[in-house]
């Protein structure tokens, strides 16, 4: 199959996915000029990528844990003690609403923190939206699992490869 065929057999894919977005790439591609105004163009992409980023935080906080339930978890712990952990790389966090969240998948069913995390932060992207829905995304070489499927089932080298992989880089 020629690398054409290829592409045109992911565009057919993506456009039985999401016809309404796939649809209007199309359309410029095949209608150069039909390209809307600079300005409105714009606001167009604002709003999109707005709306991207608000759907992407809600997933985020719908499996995240507060950082007062971490500090709990982590036996009591300070706040500046878990701050620490955060910027040396030990734990995966987003601030928002005057706390920080912490992705469910970085803690073991207990409430510890799954061994090496630390190695697989290294590889995520720096942003922590990014880096979350990397590691729940389905990996179809492991059969639909993702990495922090691995991850839970102690398979860190695994999980490693697939993240570092997907091109994330601290």
């Amino acid at each position: 199959m020629t690398a054409t065929a290829v592409l045109m057999a992911q565009v057919q894919a993506r456009l039985a996915e999401d016809p309404v977005h796939v649809r209007e790439a199309l359309t410029l591609i095949a209608h150069p000029d039909a390209l809307p105004a600079r300005n409105r163009l714009s606001d167009t992409a604002r709003t999109v990528n707005t709306h991207r980023l608000a759907q992407a935080r809600e997933e985020f906080f719908s499996h995240a844990y507060r950082g007062e339930q971490v500090r709990a978890q982590l036996g009591g712990i300070t706040r500046q003690a878990l701050n620490q952990r955060v910027r040396a790389g030990k734990l995966l966090a987003l601030p928002a609403a005057n706390t920080s969240w912490f992705p469910d998948w970085q803690f073991t069913p207990a409430g510890d923190v799954v061994a090496g995390l630390e190695k697989l932060l290294v590889v995520l992207p720096g942003s922590p939206l990014a880096a979350d829905r990397l590691v729940r995304s389905p990996i179809p070489e492991e059969r639909g699992r993702s990495v922090a499927d691995l991850l839970a089932a102690g398979k860190l080298a695994l999980a490693v490869h697939y993240a570092g992989t997907a091109g994330g880089d601290r």
